[in-house]
């Protein structure tokens, strides 16, 4: 599992503020704004959330633009949606299936990790996998909106 130093605390790819001190067993967190150390189990803040949230969104918009510039030939004019309509230009499927089976996979891996607690493949984790996942439900609404 990979990890990002911020302060006095660490990131870990789950997201979850960490910090292992002394004799703490297990993973604690620091709160931000209550300025205290607290269990893993109890989770985060609403603010810490709010701010993982946004981060994830920076994220996603990253990904998408850089992958959508490799997909379409990084042209403004190219369609955005043009690798996801191969399929249905191809007689494989409809757009929408071909979404929902990219989807499908994201979905099928996200249930391996949740039932093995691993992933084989290490260079994506299961934080790669959500994003990926949320990345092609919007992608989705985007095309439908096109439609």
């Amino acid at each position: 599992m990979s990890s990002e130093r911020k302060g006095n605390y660490t990131i870990s790819s789950g997201g979850v503020p960490t910090l292992k001190a002394g004799t703490v067993s297990g993973q604690v967190t620091i709160s931000k704004d209550a300025n205290r150390i607290r269990h893993a189990s109890e989770g985060m803040t609403r603010q810490e959330f709010l701010q993982f949230h946004k981060e994830a969104c920076e994220k996603l918009m990253k990904i998408t633009s850089a992958k959508n510039a490799d997909y379409t030939n990084g042209s403004v004019k190219d369609d955005a949606f043009a690798n996801f309509k191969q399929v249905e230009a191809l007689s494989i499927c409809s757009v929408e299936a071909g979404f929902l089976a990219r989807m499908t996979d994201k979905l099928s891996r996200i249930n391996s990790y949740i039932k093995k607690g691993e992933l084989k493949v290490k260079d994506e984790g299961i934080e790669d996998t959500l994003l990926d996942l949320a990345n092609y439900s919007i992608l989705l609404a985007g095309y439908l909106k096109s439609k």
